[in-house]
């Protein structure tokens, strides 16, 4: 017997309609997972953008840094590539330091640099500010309210605050008292009072330094509660640490707010994020040593001091030399008149001299002594010019070339000096060259070369300036270089200028290709003599001081250099140069009075030939024919006669041309 169960038709519909609205829940469930999941993908691609423009920005800024150090260490200011880099240049800018109102009238303190994908289209863009903080002020640090806290140097606590009177930060005597104050904390003295907190009393007691600059000199329980005591990056006891300018100054106004021109200003001067140390780091022994007060120091100590500055940056390489040295800064602070000794080196004490006799030793060295590359130590003269423009007549030109290392992304248009006019290239980029040719030539003159180099600290800045980077093509004579003017350069690098991105792509591909080989030209040419027609042309000459195999000068001797001419008003000879064969033969302007005989490419500073007058006759039965009132002497003195120092047996000489030389036509 069959059993059949039979569902009602209204069950069956709710059973569909339940998996149907199972299955739509499902989805809308997978819609919105899937939604969340974009939105989450979107935010990490946002943030990795972000991340790298942030990481871009900050190698910018490094990258400016790095290229000041290398181009201009010896001081900072905001006239400087790395400051003007970031300021708004005509557009509006972005305010980032959170002060309303820039300086020399401008909106915002910083501008935008965009970044553009392959397609052009703006992926993003940043802007920052870099700001010098070391020469300013330090709020947690600086102690001193008069100068007479201020006479030993061994710490950041002498600072000057304020004096009150326009003197430290622009401050009343009050104000510096209440961020003292402050520092200190509820018991007004650094560290806990009354306790030697850095464990120095019994030193400081016996030292012969007042080292809490209260103007006596190991007095007792000095070292307790003295100024050292506060460590602003590890406050001791009750001790406090201001975390900004503003804090420092509401403090110091009462805690009166501040406007923003005034916070601003005080921006300028005051900081928290610079300090020095009581400790430094000696590399020669690999520690940390306390500093020494050199009016104080013993002889030993200020020994000690200098090593560990010759170990840093050389200045001194003979050690008999170095306890002279030191000798000579003991004699210095001393009043007793009796000549310091260092070892077996005596100091100089106050000597008065009424006569004065100098060894004459003049010689004339020609400039050229480069060119035939015949190896004479006592006659070759070593040319930048030369060995970075090696003769093309050698077999196999292109193997003795250079390079390029490094090309940069094409940069914006900057102006050159092209054969006396005054050019706009379009594109720039900044190339970086092998330290040495592929092939080096008279490999025992290069080895001289490569030490007088590095005497010489690299490249100078703008030695290469208005000079070519001439690039080898491959292709057949005439045109088997091209010549690309150079914008400036730092130690190592150059920025060359193009007519054209096209032009610029042309060498990037050549940089990375077996045609992968250039040399500079100065434009500076030799023949009877060395000689350039071009104008703001720059040359690096060492001459050697030992100029006969009989004698042998002195290490370190300083001489007098003068620059002679031998253009005797017109004699030109034709070459070829640079960009344009039409100027093969001139006509060039010939004799020129003026150069630039400074020795800094940075700057020009023309200087006249030297003249005899009539009037300098006046005594003497000499007269200066055909009735002239004076007559040119055919020299300069080099740096105005400054005398000069040799380094390890040559003089460095740089040159750059007048501004009125060049073609004629």
């Amino acid at each position: 017997m069959k059993t059949m169960t039979t569902i009602p038709r209204g069950v069956a519909l709710v059973a569909v309609l339940s998996v149907l609205t199972t299955l739509a829940l499902l989805a809308a469930a997978f819609a919105v997972m899937m939604s969340l999941e974009t939105a989450s993908g979107r935010t990490a691609l946002g943030k990795l953008q972000v991340e790298m423009l942030t990481q871009a920005a900050l190698e910018h800024a490094q990258a400016l840094l790095r290229e000041d150090v290398w181009t201009q260490p010896g001081w900072d200011d905001y006239s400087e590539a790395w400051a003007r880099a970031f300021r708004p240049q005509g557009e509006e800018g972005v305010e980032l330091d959170g002060i309303a109102g820039g300086e020399e009238g401008r909106r915002g303190d910083g501008r935008w640099f965009e970044v553009r994908g392959p397609d052009g289209g703006l992926l993003g863009r940043y802007a920052f500010m870099i700001e010098d903080e070391c020469g300013k002020i330090n709020v947690n640090y600086a102690a001193a309210l008069r100068s007479t806290q201020q006479d030993q140097g061994i710490g950041t606590f002498e600072v000057l605050l304020t004096d009150g009177q326009g003197r430290g930060l622009p401050l009343s005597l009050q104000g510096g008292e209440r961020v003292i104050g402050y520092r200190y904390g509820r018991d007004g003295k650094p560290g806990q009072g009354g306790v030697d907190d850095n464990f120095t009393a019994m030193t400081y007691e016996h030292d012969g330094i007042d080292n809490n600059a209260n103007g006596v000199i190991d007095e007792e329980n000095e070292g307790i509660d003295e100024q050292e005591e506060y460590d602003a990056v590890v406050p001791r006891w009750d001790d406090r640490v201001f975390s900004s300018v503003r804090e420092a100054m509401e403090v110091a106004m009462g805690g009166r707010a501040m406007s923003g021109a005034g916070y601003r200003a005080l921006r300028r001067y005051a900081t928290v994020v610079s300090r020095g140390r009581t400790m430094y780091m000696d590399p020669s022994e690999g520690g940390w040593c306390r500093q020494v007060n050199i009016n104080a120091g013993s002889r030993m100590q200020v020994l000690k001091m200098m090593r560990a500055a010759n170990f840093e940056s050389q200045f001194e390489p003979n050690t008999r030399r170095m306890r002279g040295l030191v000798a000579n800064v003991i004699d210095y602070r001393d009043e007793n008149h009796v000549l310091t000794t260092m070892g077996d080196e005596y100091g100089v004490e106050g000597v008065c001299f009424n006569e004065i006799l100098a060894n004459e030793g003049s010689w004339s060295h020609e400039a050229d002594h480069n060119e035939g590359w015949t190896y004479n130590r006592f006659e070759l003269v070593h040319r930048y010019g030369c060995w970075y423009n090696l003769p093309e007549r050698m077999s196999g030109v292109e193997r003795w070339g250079y390079k390029m290392m490094e090309v940069s992304p094409p940069m914006g248009p900057r102006t050159v000096y092209e054969r006396g006019r005054q050019v706009t290239m379009p594109v720039t980029a900044r190339i970086q060259l092998s330290s040495d040719p592929q092939r080096i030539y008279a490999s025992s003159a290069y080895n001289v070369f490569k030490r007088i180099q590095r005497d010489a600290g690299g490249w100078l800045p703008d030695m290469w300036k208005n000079g070519y980077l001439k690039v080898w093509t491959w292709k057949p004579a005439p045109d088997d270089f091209e010549y690309f003017p150079i914008v400036e350069n730092g130690r190592d690098s150059l920025v060359v200028g193009f007519s054209s991105v096209e032009e610029y792509q042309r060498v990037k591909n050549w940089s990375q290709s077996v045609t992968n080989s250039v040399w500079i030209d100065t434009l500076w040419r030799w023949g009877d003599a060395i000689w350039c027609v071009m104008p703001e042309a720059t040359e690096y000459w060492a001459f050697p001081t030992r100029y006969d195999p009989g004698v042998t000068p002195k290490e370190g001797l300083y001489y007098v250099a003068y620059i002679g001419e031998q253009n005797f008003r017109g004699n030109v000879p034709g070459a070829k140069f640079p960009r344009d064969p039409r100027t093969r033969s001139g006509p060039w302007r010939g004799y020129n009075r003026m150069m630039d005989v400074d020795g800094d490419p940075t700057k020009y500073s023309e200087r006249e030939m030297e003249v005899l007058r009539q009037r300098d006759l006046v005594g003497t039965t000499m007269e200066i024919p055909d009735g002239e009132t004076q007559i040119d002497l055919l020299r300069w003195a080099y740096k105005g006669g400054e005398p000069i120092r040799a380094k390890n047996g040559y003089i460095h000489i740089v040159l750059t041309t007048g501004r009125e030389t060049g073609y004629a036509g």
